[in-house]
């Protein structure tokens, strides 16, 4: 079957790609510097930072409890 985590990468890192605003106004959109992708699982939550021509810059596994989340919004 493959790695899943390679998979769950390769499938968030794809739908990014493919995301484009829609119904925004050139100003809207030309304003969006980051893109965030996160899969919200069980017990830890993969989390993609992407820049406006979708490279990846960041990136963590943060774990499912108030005080991670909290960082995750920090950070």
């Amino acid at each position: 079957m493959g790695d899943p985590q390679a998979k769950k990468e390769r499938w968030m890192i794809e739908a990014a790609e493919h995301t484009q605003p829609t119904g925004l106004s050139h100003e809207a959109s030309t304003a969006h510097q980051w893109f965030v992708g996160i899969d919200w699982g069980d017990k830890n939550h993969q989390v993609y930072v992407l820049d406006r021509q979708r490279r990846r810059v960041g990136e963590r596994v943060v774990p499912h409890d108030g005080a991670s989340l909290a960082q995750l919004g920090t950070w």
